[in-house]
C-alpha cells in the first residue's frame, strides 16, 4: 500500500472517530489494515473505536499488535492499561502502570492517573493518593491528574501541588474544550476544600462554559458551581 494513502486514510479515520462515525471508521481502518496490517496509527486508532464501542478485548488485541513492533509506544501502552482495567485484570493493569514511567517517559503521568484511579476503586485509599501525588510531584500542572485527584480526594493545605495553584490557574487560558472544562473542574473543587469558595465558584463558572451543555464534565462543574453558591448563601 503507498505510504501516503495509508497515513490519509488513517487522518481521515480519525476525524470520523471525532465524529464518533464509528462505522465509517471501522471501515476505512480495517482496508487500511488489510494492506498494511502493521501500520501503528491505524491500529491504535482502530483500538480506540473498539474501546469506545466498549468491546475491551478487540481493543485490547490492537493495542498488543502495536506493542509488537513497538513496545515502547506509551500510546499504546496507555491504551493497553485502560483496556485491561475495564476488562478488571486489576494486578496487570497496576503491574504496567508502573512499567510505563520507565518505558516511556512522556506518558507516566497519564500512568499514575490511571494507576491511581485504579486503586481507588479497589479502596487502597493511601495507596491511591501516593500515585496521584507522584505524579503532581513530577508535574503539578498534569490536568488529568488533578481532574482524577479532585474527584476522589479532598485538597489539604499541605498537598505539594498546592503552593502551584497560581501557575496551574494561569493554564486555563491556553486550553479549550474538554481539558478546559477538567482543569476548571479540578481547581473548583481543590478551592472549595481549602475554603475559598470565591474561587471555587468562579473555577467552575469557568468549566461550565468550556464544553457543550451535553458534557458529563461541564454538567459537574454548572452543579458544582450551584452549589457553592447555595453554600455561600447559608
Amino acid at each position: 500500500i503507498d505510504p501516503d494513502y495509508a497515513d490519509a486514510a488513517n487522518n481521515l479515520a480519525w476525524l470520523l472517530l471525532e465524529r464518533q462515525q464509528y462505522e465509517q471508521a471501522l471501515t476505512l481502518l480495517n482496508e487500511t489494515l488489510s494492506k498494511a496490517p502493521r501500520h501503528e496509527r491505524a491500529l491504535l486508532n482502530l483500538g480506540r473505536l473498539h474501546f469506545e464501542r466498549q468491546k475491551y478485548r478487540d481493543a485490547l488485541a490492537c493495542f498488543d499488535r502495536a506493542l509488537a513492533d513497538r513496545p515502547r509506544s506509551g500510546m499504546a501502552m496507555m491504551g493497553r492499561l485502560s483496556s485491561l482495567y475495564e476488562l478488571n485484570r486489576f494486578d496487570e493493569a497496576l503491574e504496567l502502570a508502573d512499567r510505563i514511567p520507565g518505558l516511556a517517559p512522556s506518558s507516566a503521568s497519564e500512568a499514575l492517573a490511571k494507576k491511581g484511579e485504579i486503586l481507588m476503586g479497589l479502596g487502597r485509599i493511601d495507596d491511591a493518593r501516593k500515585a496521584f501525588d507522584a505524579g503532581l510531584a513530577a508535574d503539578p500542572t498534569h490536568v488529568e491528574l488533578l481532574y482524577a485527584r479532585s474527584q476522589v480526594l479532598k485538597a489539604e493545605p499541605g498537598d505539594p501541588y498546592v503552593a502551584e495553584l497560581p501557575r496551574i490557574s494561569r493554564k486555563v487560558s491556553s486550553l479549550g474544550g474538554k481539558q478546559r472544562a477538567q482543569l476548571c473542574y479540578a481547581l473548583g473543587k481543590i478551592s472549595a476544600d481549602l475554603g475559598d469558595m470565591e474561587s471555587a465558584a468562579r473555577h467552575y463558572a469557568t468549566g461550565a462554559t468550556a464544553m457543550l451543555p451535553q458534557s458529563t464534565i461541564a454538567e459537574d462543574a454548572a452543579k458544582q458551581f450551584h452549589a457553592t453558591l447555595m453554600s455561600g448563601c447559608t
